[in-house]
Parts: structure tokens; C-alpha cells; sequence
């Protein structure tokens, strides 16, 4: 019962509020935080010109470090999942991550798989606005936003993954 009182406030936070008062980035008024890929594609298309720069160049064009970067923010919204009781097993997605130049999320927007556990939505939403909301990038500044498109899915046994 928590965790859907959780869910719903998640939800009903995400679903008023636009990016310009939540304070997840510094990105144009208007602006859903989180979204589903295909629903926005117009104002997607006047943002991606703010993202010049993506992970792996923060990375030094490190492979290596940016597939540990990628895969740490998977443990981490894993994790986070955990805490908030929010069950992510099953749940297979395409994740667009927009950063500013801090390391904080501006933007997710996300798609999910074919064979990914049936999800509301409105709920995996809430769950990626409030897990953008806590997170923040560790060691890595940019001098430019900053973008990663890739996959997810959960649970995603990363530790097993990440390269020494």
C-alpha cells in the first residue's frame, strides 16, 4: 500500500509540473522531464542541438569509462527502485539521458522494449522523474551538456559487467 501511495504522488508530481518548476536542469521552459520517445519528438528535436556533447566524450572517449558511467547510473536507478519499493524486474527500455554540465539529469526519455514487463506508463514516469530528481553523475564535469542513448534492463546485474 506504501508503495502505490509512493507511485501516485510520484505521479501526480510528474504529470503537473513542467521541467521550468521541478529543478531537475536548466533546460527551456515547458519541457516534460521525462517522457516516452515518439510523444514530445518536436520539442526533442529543438533540444538535442542544446546536447553537443555525450557520454562518451566526458569520458575522454574512454569505452571503458563510459560503459562503467552507463552501467553505474543503472545500479544506482536499480538501487533506488529498491528503496522506493518500486519493482523494476522485467522491465526492458531504451533510455535517451540528457545531462547538464554538472552531472544532474535535465531529461529521460525512454521507450519500452517488446518483451519488457507491462508497466503503466505514468507510473515507470514518476519513477524516472523522481529517480533524475536525486541523482547526481560522480566524477565527471563537462564543459557542455551532455547525452547517452542506450538500453536498459532489470534487474540488470551490472557489477558482473562493469570491466576492472
Amino acid at each position: 500500500m506504501r508503495a502505490l501511495l509512493l507511485i501516485m504522488i510520484f505521479f501526480v508530481l510528474g504529470s503537473v509540473a513542467p521541467i521550468s518548476t521541478q529543478h531537475i536542469g536548466d533546460v527551456a521552459n515547458g519541457i516534460p522531464a521525462v517522457f516516452e520517445l515518439g510523444a514530445d519528438d518536436d520539442v526533442l528535436g529543438e533540444l538535442i542541438p542544446n546536447y553537443t556533447g555525450n557520454l562518451m566524450s566526458v569520458c575522454g572517449n574512454s569505452m571503458d569509462k563510459a560503459y562503467k558511467q552507463w552501467m553505474f547510473l543503472l545500479i544506482d536507478m536499480e538501487d533506488y527502485s529498491k528503496k522506493i519499493n518500486f519493482d523494476l524486474n522485467g522491465v526492458k527500455i531504451w533510455l535517451n539521458v540528457y545531462w547538464n554540465k554538472n552531472g544532474k539529469i535535465d531529461l529521460i526519455s525512454f521507450y519500452p522494449k517488446a518483451n519488457s514487463k507491462n508497466i503503466p506508463n505514468a507510473e515507470l514516469k514518476a519513477f524516472l522523474l523522481s529517480f533524475a530528481r536525486q541523482y547526481q553523475m560522480e566524477e565527471l564535469n563537462s564543459s557542455n551538456h551532455f547525452v547517452h542513448y542506450g538500453s536498459a534492463s532489470f534487474p540488470n546485474h551490472a557489477e558482473l559487467m562493469i570491466p576492472d
